[in-house]
């Protein structure tokens, strides 16, 4: 776990590149909940699960980027694309049993409340969502 801010963006870049991404308890409990349902499970059904978590999508597209082909001409755009292309049970498979962030940061309460302000605010009102 990082105590102090890398120097420069490639120390940080190398950093994230490699650091486990951990997830929101939320998250964690519902995917672990859904896991055993995941045969019935749809895309459209878990887009919002893991778009409601900042931390899990970054995780996901990050995921899906880094096992891209390499001749495919882009990445996955949304999270229900990267869903799609790694296919409901590999999703399960691929994020099964995730770390969460309340856990990773039990004994720093202000830096999980930071987290906690972050995220809430990465976090759209669902009509302003909405295409018009």
């Amino acid at each position: 776990m990082l105590t102090k801010a890398p120097a420069t963006i490639e120390t940080w870049a190398s950093y994230f590149a490699e650091a486990p991404i951990p997830v929101l308890a939320e998250t964690a409990s519902a995917l672990a909940e859904l896991a055993p349902r995941q045969e019935d499970m749809t895309v459209s059904q878990l887009a919002p699960l893991v778009l409601a978590d900042p931390l899990m999508t970054v995780k996901l597209l990050a995921y899906v980027a880094k096992r891209r082909s390499a001749r495919a001409l882009t990445g996955s755009e949304t999270v229900a694309q990267a869903i799609l292309m790694m296919g409901v049970p590999p999703f399960f498979n691929a994020f099964a049993d995730q770390p969460v962030i309340e856990t990773a940061l039990a004994d720093w309460p202000d830096a999980l409340e930071g987290v906690r302000r972050c995220t809430a605010r990465t976090r759209m009102p669902r009509s302003s969502t909405r295409r018009r």
